[in-house]
Formats: structure tokens, C-alpha cells, sequence
């Protein structure tokens, strides 16, 4: 699965709607959703994604960095 290996770290994810857009730190999957959070440590506000999920248009992760630009 490709979220494996990106605990912590912050993740981009486009959707093919060009308007939505979600960003946080990758925090875990749970109840077949991709977990992201506010803050790198997994806390702060959570937004959970169903996954696989065919809206998807990109996901980028950005490695090395730990705090929201």
C-alpha cells in the first residue's frame, strides 16, 4: 500500500475536483481511510479520507519536512 512507509510525514493529496484539495501530516489508516492530521505528531485537527479512493488525482509526499508552510 502506499501509505506504509509515510508515518509523520506531510502529504498533499488533490482530488480530481481541482477546487478541493487536502493537506496535512500523514497520522495512519484506520476503518479503511487514510488518517491525516494537523501536526506532524498526529494531533490537531483530522480529516480521514476513504482509501482506495477513485477521486484521487495526485498524492504527494513531501519528505523531511515536519511543519505546514
Amino acid at each position: 500500500m502506499i501509505f506504509q512507509t509515510y508515518e509523520g510525514e506531510r502529504v498533499i493529496i488533490q482530488f480530481a475536483d481541482k477546487e478541493i484539495k487536502l493537506e496535512g501530516f500523514f497520522a495512519g489508516l484506520e476503518d479503511d481511510c487514510v488518517k491525516i492530521a494537523a501536526r506532524s505528531d498526529g494531533t490537531g485537527t483530522i480529516h480521514y479520507m476513504p482509501w482506495p479512493n477513485p477521486n484521487v488525482a495526485y498524492i504527494e509526499f513531501i519528505r523531511g519536512r515536519t511543519s505546514r508552510t
